[in-house]
């Protein structure tokens, strides 16, 4: 397994750790970190993972998943320029 491989793993396993155990803005700073480095599809995952543990005490839209869409594809030019 490559090192970027292991990154990704343990940031997902930790995000899912996050968002079951601590507060909710703990997963979206990682999701956010995440999305900084990596076209990363676990971001999409956590996010809906804290949409659906958090869905009964906001509105029924999965507003985690659609936002980090919107940041995944707002950060994408930063990331294909700044990144190899």
């Amino acid at each position: 397994m490559s090192y970027e491989a292991r990154i990704r793993t343990g940031v997902f396993l930790a995000g899912v750790f996050f968002a079951l155990y601590l507060p909710w803005w703990v997963t979206p700073i990682l999701i956010l970190c995440v999305l900084l480095r990596f076209r990363a599809w676990e971001a999409l995952v956590l996010a809906l993972c804290v949409d659906l543990i958090y869905m009964p005490l906001s509105s029924h839209w999965p507003l985690f998943l659609i936002g980090t869409i919107c940041v995944a594809w707002l950060l994408e030019p930063l990331r294909s320029a700044i990144l190899p």
